[in-house]
Parts: C-alpha cells; sequence; structure tokens
C-alpha cells in the first residue's frame, strides 16, 4: 500500500495522478491496464481486500502477477483446463466486461483511498491494443467527474523527452516505442548486424528482469529482431495461446501471424498448425469470417494431416452455421462442413483421439442440427457423443467437454420443452462446473418456464454473484421483476445492463417502454433514439416509438412509426393493438376495429377481445361485441367487473335488458367485494331508471 504523509495544516491535499502507458509493444495487450491495477489493488487490499474481490476474475486476467495479492476468484473448468482438454473459450465480451469490473475497482479506489481526486492520463493510445483503448473508454465513460479524471494525455501535451547519450540506444531501450524522429533517425542508420546485436541485447536483460507483461510485448519485439529470429518464435506460440485462452483476440491474431512469418509450414508442420488454428480462431471470433476462410483454404492447401483437415471442416461448419452476418448463414454448407469433420474423425487411428474427436464433431453437428430447427436430431447427437466418451475414456478426462456436451444436452431440452429434464441435466452441469455462471443463467429459464420464479431469480442472483458484469443475467432478472410487478426493481437492472453495454438494444427498448408508463418521455425519447440508430430496421422499436409520440400527443408521428413497424414486420401484433387504440381515440372506429381484427387473426388475446368489444359497440355491432367479451371472460384474463359492465351495455343495446341487468348485477358485487365504489353505478342506475320510466 503507498503510504503518503498528512497534509500540512492549511494546505489541501493534492490531486492524486497516475501517468499510464499503452503502447502494445511494452505489455501487449492491457499495457497501461496491467499498470493500473498494479497500483490500484495493493493499496485497496491495504484496507480491505474484500474491496477487490468482485474484480479478482479481472486482476487476475489482466495482471495475473496479482493472483496471489487477491481474494480467491471463481474457477471454472474452463480455467482449469489445459492443453487440448479446453475445449471452450470466453465470447468477445469478454474484454469488455473486464473493463467494466476493473471500472468500477477504480472508483472504489478513488472514494476509499484518494477522495481528494485521481487523474489517470493515458499515453500512446494510438498505438495500444484494444483491450486498452475499451478500458480508457469505459473509465472515462462511468467515472464520477467530480472524484475522478481520465484524459488521453496525447492529445493535450507530450512526453517528456530524455536527450544525452546514444539516441539510436535510446530508441532500442523505448522497446520501439520511441516518438522522437531523431532517436528513429539514428537507429535507422545503424548496421544491421550492430542493430540486431542491441535488440539481442534488450531482449536478454528483459528476461532476467522477468517484468509483467513483457513477454506480451518488449522480449518477442526484440528477439524479431535480434540475431536469431527464430528465437522469438517460443514466446510468440506462448504469448498467443496466453493471449488466446484470455480472449485477447487481436493480440492473439497478431503474434500468431508473427509467427507463422517466422516459419514455413514444411520447416515445422506441428507449430505451424498450431499458430494457424489459433489465428482462424481469432478471425472467426472478431467476425472477420472472410480472412478465416481464407486462411482455411490457404491450409487446406499446406496440409494432408487428417485432423487438421477435421479441424478446417470443422471451423467452416462454425462460421457458416452461427458467425456469418445474418444473412450470408447458410446451414447445408454448414451441414456438409461438419459431416466432412465427422467422417475424418472416424478415420482417427488413436483409439483415444478417435473416441474424442467423434464425440467432439457429433456435438457440432449437433449445433448444426439445432440451427436447422432439428432438435430431436440435435439430442440424439448430443447423447451419443456422451455415451462416446463414457465408453472410451477414463473419467477424469475432458472433464470440460463432458460438461460442455452434458449442457447443451441441457439446451436443447429446453428447445424442446422438456423442462424438468433441462433442469436436471444443469443440475448436473453444476454439480461438475460450480462457479461457471451460465449455467445458472439457462436453468433460470427452465425454472422460469416451468413455474418456478423464485428458482429462476436466485440462479439469476447466483450467476450475476460469479460475473457483476453478466448482462443477459441482469436482462432477464428484470423480464421477472416486471412479471412480479416490481416495476422499479426491472428498472434497476436495466440500467445496469445499460451501465455495461450502452449498445444492448433490448435492454435500450424495454428500458423506454417502463419509462413511457412511467411518464418519463424524454429518457424514453432518448433510449429510442439510441436503438434506432444501433438497428434502424427493427421493429419493435419503431412500435415503441409511435407509443411515445402517441403519448406526446403526436397523431400524425404515431401512425408514421407505426407504418414503418409494420413495414419491417408485418406480423406485429403490439402495432395493430397500440394503432387500434390511437384509431379509436381519435374517433376512427372502424379503422381501429380492422386492425384489432388483424391483431386477433395473428395473436388471440382477452385485452385485444375487450378493446374490440368496445369498437364494434361504437359501430353498432352489439352482438359481436357480446362474443368478444364472452371470450374475453373465459379466458379469465382480464378485469371481469369492467368486462361485465361494458357486455351489459351491449345487452341493453340489443334489448336484453334481464342479460344486461344480470351483468350490472355482476359487476356491482365484485366493485363491493374490492371495498370500491363503481364508477359505473349512475350510469347503471339510469339505465334501469329509463326501462322503469
Amino acid at each position: 500500500m503507498t503510504v503518503r504523509p498528512p497534509a500540512r495544516a492549511g494546505r489541501p491535499i493534492g490531486r492524486h495522478l497516475l501517468e499510464l502507458r499503452g503502447h502494445r509493444r511494452l505489455r501487449g495487450p492491457y499495457t497501461a491496464g496491467g499498470e493500473l491495477l498494479r497500483r490500484v489493488v495493493p493499496e485497496l487490499t491495504g484496507v480491505d481486500p474484500a474491496l477487490v474481490k468482485p474484480a479478482s476474475t479481472a486482476v487476475v486476467a489482466i495482471a495475473p502477477d496479482l493472483e496471489s495479492d487477491v481474494p480467491i476468484r471463481p474457477q471454472t473448468l474452463t480455467d482449469l483446463a489445459k492443453g487440448d482438454e479446453r475445449t471452450r473459450f470466453y465470447a468477445i465480451q469478454r474484454t469488455r466486461d473486464l473493463a467494466f469490473m476493473v471500472s468500477e475497482l477504480v472508483n472504489v479506489w478513488v472514494r476509499t483511498c484518494h477522495p481528494e481526486g485521481v487523474t489517470l492520463r493515458f499515453r500512446e493510445l494510438a498505438e495500444a491494443d484494444p483491450t486498452d483503448v475499451q478500458l480508457f473508454e469505459t473509465l472515462r465513460r462511468r467515472r464520477d467527474p467530480a472524484l475522478l479524471e481520465v484524459v488521453d494525455a496525447d492529445l493535450v501535451s507530450s512526453p517528456v523527452r530524455v536527450h544525452g547519450g546514444d539516441p539510436a540506444q535510446r530508441y532500442v531501450d523505448s522497446d520501439g516505442t520511441s516518438a522522437d524522429p531523431a532517436e528513429l533517425a539514428a537507429y535507422e542508420s545503424l548496421a544491421e548486424a550492430d542493430r540486431r546485436r542491441r535488440h539481442g541485447e534488450r531482449a536478454r536483460l528483459l528476461i532476467e528482469r522477468k517484468e509483467p507483461g513483457s513477454q506480451l510485448g518488449a522480449v518477442p519485439y526484440h528477439l524479431e529482431r535480434g540475431e536469431n529470429p527464430a528465437e522469438a518464435l517460443e514466446w510468440l506460440v506462448a504469448g498467443q495461446n496466453q493471449a488466446f485462452r484470455e480472449g485477447y483476440y487481436e493480440a492473439a491474431l497478431d503474434l500468431g501471424r508473427r509467427g507463422r512469418a517466422l516459419l514455413a509450414y514444411a520447416d515445422d508442420p506441428k507449430t505451424h498448425n498450431y499458430l494457424t488454428k489459433r489465428v482462424i480462431g481469432a478471425l472467426t471470433y472478431l467476425s472477420r469470417c472472410d480472412e478465416a476462410m481464407e486462411v482455411i483454404d490457404e491450409h487446406r492447401r499446406e496440409t494432408t494431416e487428417v485432423a487438421e483437415q477435421m479441424n478446417d471442416a470443422y471451423m467452416m461448419a462454425m462460421i457458416y452455421t452461427r458467425h456469418l452476418e445474418k444473412d450470408r448463414l447458410d446451414q447445408d454448407k454448414a451441414l456438409s462442413w461438419v459431416n466432412t469433420a465427422l467422417a475424418l474423425a472416424e478415420g482417427a487411428p488413436n483409439p483415444e483421439r478417435h473416441a474424442f474427436y467423434g464425440a467432439f464433431m457429433r456435438n457440432a453437428r449437433a449445433l448444426v442440427e439445432l440451427h436447422r430447427g432439428n432438435l430431436p436430431g440435435s439430442l440424439e447427437l448430443v447423447n451419443q457423443a456422451i455415451e462416446i466418451l463414457d465408453e472410451h475414456l477414463d473419467p477424469d478426462q475432458h472433464q470440460l467437454h463432458r460438461t460442455v456436451l452434458i449442457n447443451n444436452r441441457a439446451r436443447v431440452l429446453l428447445g424442446l420443452k422438456d423442462y424438468a429434464g433441462a433442469i436436471t441435466a444443469f443440475d448436473e452441469v453444476l454439480t461438475r462446473d460450480p462457479e461457471y455462471d451460465e449455467p445458472y443463467f439457462d436453468r433460470a429459464v427452465a425454472l422460469k418456464a416451468s413455474g418456478d420464479v423464485e428458482g429462476a431469480l436466485r440462479d439469476l442472483d447466483h450467476a450475476i454473484e460469479l460475473s457483476v458484469a453478466f448482462t443477459d443475467a441482469y436482462y432477464n432478472r428484470a423480464d421477472l421483476r416486471l412479471d412480479l410487478g416490481e416495476e422499479e426493481a426491472a428498472l434497476a437492472d436495466l440500467d445496469t445492463v445499460l451501465d455495461i453495454d450502452p449498445d444492448y438494444t433490448e435492454a435500450l427498448l424495454n428500458r423506454a417502454a417502463l419509462l413511457i408508463g412511467a411518464g418519463d418521455l424524454d429518457r424514453a425519447a432518448a433510449d429510442l433514439d439510441r436503438g434506432l440508430a444501433l438497428r434502424p430496421e427493427h421493429a419493435h422499436l419503431w412500435s415503441a416509438k409511435g407509443l411515445l409520440r402517441s403519448e406526446q400527443g403526436d397523431e400524425a408521428g404515431a401512425l408514421e412509426c407505426y407504418a414503418t413497424a409494420l413495414r419491417l414486420d408485418p406480423d406485429l401484433v403490439e402495432v395493430y393493438g397500440n394503432r387500434a387504440v390511437l384509431h379509436f381515440t381519435a374517433g376512427r372506429a372502424a379503422e381501429a376495429v380492422a386492425d384489432l381484427d388483424r391483431a386477433i387473426e395473428l395473436r388471440d388475446a382477452a385485452m385485444l377481445r375487450v378493446n374490440r368489444g368496445i369498437g364494434r359497440h361504437e359501430l353498432g355491432d352489439a352482438e359481436g361485441a357480446v362474443g368478444d367479451y364472452d371470450a374475453a371472460l373465459a379466458s379469465g384474463d382480464v378485469d371481469a367487473a369492467d368486462v361485465l359492465f361494458r357486455r351489459g351495455l351491449s345487452h341493453h343495446a340489443l334489448g336484453r335488458h334481464g342479460r344486461a341487468g344480470a351483468d350490472w348485477d355482476a359487476h356491482l358485487r365484485l366493485m363491493a367485494e374490492r371495498g370500491e365504489v363503481s364508477e359505473y353505478a349512475d350510469e347503471i342506475a339510469r339505465l334501469r331508471a329509463a326501462l322503469v320510466g
């Protein structure tokens, strides 16, 4: 912990300042982020280690040298799997989640250790890995401006340059980060042998120092330029593996490409294949699928190894089944490629490899079948894969992939609406991997569908406890809380979702709907504008904007928004329902009924029936109105008292006064049971008096 002297009487404590260099040549991904944590974590743990616990996963991922200094983080089978047993990797949004956790930690650190305020000055962001840029943007977006200033220092000042000595050596000692033109010119004027010697000496010095992160940045940089560039290869392979395991895919791609540039396929096929596989994987996770397919095609021309051709076919299948843009997905091509991968897997000569590859590729085909809508076929393939591993491998082998298979079985059962079976399978997953957040999320979906709302809430709470940046868990919990009538809690969850990910479109939509209901139209408008800027073809956003315009009294604007929504999705029931209300309010009962006819044709619902009953009554179709009210009351999903009053009006209009009186008596009785006076009591009395008179 940094100990600061007490302030002298009458003198304010100065603002705390941290200079953070971000150049990726220094320490690769999270060059600045790692340095920030090495300052923050010791100070916070000196106050209370529990303050660090919510961000312990991020601390260890970004600065593994601090692992012994933080409370134990959740450990999943993904974290523990080694080598080929690691078959599950992080999604691309992991770095977004890490940035959120670090920003939370930094805010706690500022309030706890530096209440006088902190300025974080980031330098060299133009040369930083995307992880540091993302962290910088997250810190700046989520800071308390009164306490924390986050500055791109290169925009406001230049770094202080050291003069004197050998400018070429200063460039080398800067690890290639110097922006001084004189130093760069001196370096470039060196004889090649001298330049390589200096790089080699610098690399050996850094290796001896073991500075955290240098193995991903400065060490391989210098070795590539040293006397024997091939020495860099083992560092690039290890660095690519570390970056890929942590989900730093831009860095994994960069390190892998540099490694492949140093190594001809013929010289070391095994290492070249390993680097290539990770390059393909990184490009795929980064949604650069066309580039990934080019590398796959190149690799297929290079290799005749069965396992490599199998992996290439598998990656092509995954690209076509889930990674391409929606309009380019092709499940037929995915099936062709995964069948090729499965056929090659069946040819593996080693019994253990044969079993593992056979199970793995059946699981891959199960995913394709799932996307093709063949859920029974998907389930059969997953079950086959589980049986193969159980029969042919020792129980302690491939624990991660066994759990992945059971989890996939649970998800398919969920899709088949076998909620009890899905819950049982998720139970088994969590017995094997109790600190993995996603099965809690998935089991919550099954529990909710089976009617166990409290159980679903417990699972979502636990998923969030394990992963404080789990946006989908907050989003689903908001839905559950809405079902329970807890609108403020639901709004708080949606606020958290959008704090973590401001571009989460569905959360913007749902929050806007809540805000419209609460009368906060300006905030609702801001959410809808942001959502439509992200996804201008989102029909539900246009529908919500139509409702907003209606609430604002802009009938023409509302109708225009509804028309746009229906152009994008002609079967959007909510638009017909809301537009019907707008028409009816404006005196256009015929148009309202026409919209409700279409809505009920698409999805028969009690409230739509009630509204159409009102419209039909207004148009003089009292018999049709009674039919709608009968259907609504039979559903039990309406305010029976209100519908009984309205049905009585229609019976009265048809001259069926006995039925009208019975409905009104039932209406008044229900209101009395509630302890309320009917707002229609005077109208009922007037209508009855008119009959007597």
